[in-house]
């Protein structure tokens, strides 16, 4: 700890050389929700398939915001999935936006879309600047885009002639991947763009005080100061100032910071088929609730259920950002509580089909009288890849399991007459040891019970 210590009180000391203004325009580590950020996806076009959402990653330990997108281009390879937000921004006295984030996933390229003057319409241009995200699931990165690299686009083509961008009533702010339909870069898949920190920066400078020279610098300012020997180990040291007031000093795995400052679901039957719920019909994922190893102070690792419409089609899909601890526990999941007779029949089946990193899942049954800590019912299955297709689990293969171990059937039996919570969960437990830490998508049109 004694290196620890000298090297942040060096590195304090040169916080007093530096000159950093910026604007926070968006801080997801504190922000109380994101209810004002709106899908614009291709959706918004009858061939479009594409889906995204933008979500709050709220654990014991830190919080920050998920850019969740699944890409479904068409042949030609057009597809976009992003979000926006309307916004009042007066940014001409700023050189940048700057971002604090990481990606996962397929895809590592993205865009930010401004609009300007109230124009919020599918006929109006857009001003986009393109970045890669850093991919990592460990550390976070900075990504600057100059407010000068944003050129004036419609419907992916450059518009060279059109008006430059109007920095000082900037009205609309978004997020995008895309597909690249006029771009050498071809994307699909599920990914994910993690964020932390959103700002417009002016020019850093950084003094050298042993000679008077300025150095301007733009973004976050990274020092590494080298290779030493810890515990008999090689570690290398990064010092990051994201901005005057927070100091990370990373060292491998170890961060030391500095601061200066439901309803139940009742299903429908038929004679042979209970149909327990049908995504392409109603919106029934608002019973649906996360509940992913966030509930545990060392969790990392979210999901999302939604419901994604299309001019075409509907249907649900579940995003999960699966990152486990190095002893590869951890978990993303969502469950819904439910009344479900379901002794007359013998199997669940799913028609779904999956993307990312992850095919292998779990559905997890709970009957009358357990609780949320009981006992649990699971049964393994995996997603097709590419196309839709029909998954069977049978009923009596679901075996009980507490906190990760497999219990008797016999002594802990199913009650089929009463099923009161139903889930989806990704893990890595010894009956997943093929999963990977990493971004996945399960596209889901229904869940039904047969005879």
């Amino acid at each position: 700890m004694y290196y620890y210590h000298v090297l942040l009180s060096i590195f304090i000391m040169l916080l007093h050389s530096i000159k950093m203004e910026n604007v926070t325009l968006f801080d997801f580590t504190t922000a109380k929700n994101v209810e004002n950020w709106m899908e614009i996806s291709d959706t918004v076009r009858s061939v479009g398939m594409s889906k995204a959402v933008l979500v709050l990653q709220k654990t014991q330990n830190f919080q920050r915001g998920i850019f969740f997108n699944l890409l479904n281009p068409q042949p030609n390879g057009a597809a976009f999935a992003g979000v926006r937000i309307p916004i009042t921004w007066n940014l001409t006295d700023y050189q940048s936006i700057e971002m604090i984030c990481r990606g996962q996933g397929s895809n590592n390229h993205y865009k930010i879309v401004l609009r300007h003057n109230g124009e919020s319409s599918n006929e109006d241009i857009t001003y986009e600047c393109f970045f890669n995200a850093p991919m990592s699931n460990e550390i976070f990165s900075s990504v600057v885009c100059p407010l000068s690299d944003f050129k004036p686009y419609y419907r992916g083509r450059e518009l060279p002639d059109a008006p430059p961008l109007n920095l000082a009533n900037i009205t609309m702010f978004g997020l995008q991947a895309y597909g690249g339909v006029y771009s050498n870069i071809k994307q699909k898949g599920v990914s994910a763009l993690e964020i932390e920190i959103i700002r417009a920066i002016k020019e850093v400078t950084i003094v050298d005080m042993s000679t008077g020279t300025v150095v301007p610098v733009l973004g976050m300012f990274k020092l590494y100061i080298g290779i030493y020997i810890l515990n008999n180990h090689l570690r290398r040291i990064c010092i990051h100032l994201i901005d005057p007031t927070q100091l990370y000093l990373e060292v491998s795995d170890l961060v030391f910071q500095y601061h200066s400052r439901g309803n139940d679901m009742i299903a429908s039957t038929t004679s042979n088929v209970q149909t327990l719920f049908d995504f392409t019909r109603t919106d029934q994922v608002g019973n649906w609730i996360e509940c992913s190893d966030t509930i545990k102070t060392t969790g990392m690792s979210k999901a999302v259920f939604i419901i994604q419409k299309t001019q075409l089609i509907q249907r649900a899909i579940f995003f999960t950002l699966f990152n486990p601890r190095p002893n590869k526990t951890g978990y993303a999941a969502v469950r819904c509580d439910t009344n479900f007779d379901l002794s007359d029949y013998h199997y669940i089946i799913i028609k779904c089909r999956g993307q990312g990193i992850n095919f292998k899942y779990k559905m997890l049954l709970r009957h009358k009288g357990l609780d949320k800590s009981a006992v649990i019912f699971g049964q393994i299955f995996t997603a097709p890849e590419n196309e839709f297709g029909t998954i069977k689990l049978p009923l009596a293969d679901f075996k009980p399991y507490y906190r990760g171990q497999e219990l008797l059937q016999d002594e802990n039996p199913l009650d089929t007459t009463s099923i009161t919570n139903i889930g989806l969960k990704v893990d890595m437990s010894p009956y997943l040891p093929d999963n990977q830490a990493g971004v996945a998508a399960l596209e889901i049109d229904w869940i039904k019970a047969i005879k």
